[in-house]
């Protein structure tokens, strides 16, 4: 065998076991700048930081692509700026992406779009237990921007509807208060059908009826209207007065085992 048949049969080899992150520019980028933990935006609103470690056990990471495969520059050698620095996910997500645009997330001005919930350089698949839109995790993401049962007031709650006694028509899903989407399916994440064939607007209401007690969820806050805004003072009041009456009745026994001994 010729060396230059035995260079070419080692070749190969050579690529075996290589970094997912490969590729001069992406080097570059961490070398350079955003491998340094410090690096923030220019008003300090954002890491500007990359992982290396968590970017190469990604889906991404692990699928050879590098910045520039999502940051297009429009010059290799020349940093991108402007709408060139955000990543497209539509581009190899179009199906997600048409679905995304016909959700309530979408028609946010603010609302989050595919790194809010996803990351930017660590997205696992959902399956994976680390990754923040696994079953056991996404409830974390969704709470960044909906306070489960109001924002810690007792009597908020305790009006916070609860998922565990309710009647379920499908039984494969699993319906938690921390598992979102078995309710939310298609007006939250990715626009998809209802999965499940649940109707749940036959029953609860949405919008502004929803506001009277009658929905899943009503608003427990100053804009609550007169039905949860009552229930909300009537729990603290029945809180307050089981803790006052509890301490009352505790005092009274102590008064009366004292008085008792001293007689």
């Amino acid at each position: 065998m010729t060396r230059r048949r035995v260079l070419l049969f080692l070749l190969p080899a050579f690529f075996i076991g290589a970094p997912v992150f490969a590729g001069t520019m992406s080097q570059d980028c961490l070398d350079n700048c955003h491998g340094e933990e410090s690096l923030q935006s220019a008003d300090a609103a954002r890491s500007l930081f990359v992982d290396l470690q968590g970017f190469e056990k990604s889906v991404h990471g692990a699928a050879g692509l590098g910045c520039a495969d999502c940051h297009h520059p429009e010059e290799p050698s020349v940093h991108p700026s402007g709408d060139k620095l955000k990543a497209d996910c539509e581009e190899c997500h179009e199906k997600q992406g048409a679905g995304y645009s016909s959700t309530v997330h979408a028609s946010q001005e603010e609302g989050p779009y595919c790194s809010g919930c996803h990351t930017s350089h660590s997205v696992l698949p959902p399956q994976d237990s680390a990754s923040t839109v696994n079953a056991g995790n996404l409830h974390l993401v969704c709470e960044r921007c909906h306070e489960w049962g109001g924002s810690g007031d007792p009597g908020a709650a305790f009006t916070s509807w609860k998922l565990s006694g309710h009647p379920k028509g499908d039984l494969s899903e699993v319906y938690e208060e921390k598992r979102c989407l078995s309710c939310h399916q298609g007006a939250a994440a990715h626009g998809e059908e209802n999965l499940t064939g649940q109707k749940c607007p036959e029953c609860h209401l949405t919008g502004v009826e929803a506001e009277n007690g009658e929905g899943f969820h009503f608003r427990t806050d100053e804009e609550a209207s007169l039905l949860p805004f009552a229930m909300v003072i009537l729990y603290r009041i029945v809180l307050f007065s089981a803790v006052f009456g509890a301490l009352f009745l505790s005092g009274r026994g102590i008064f009366r085992r004292r008085a008792k001994k001293n007689g």
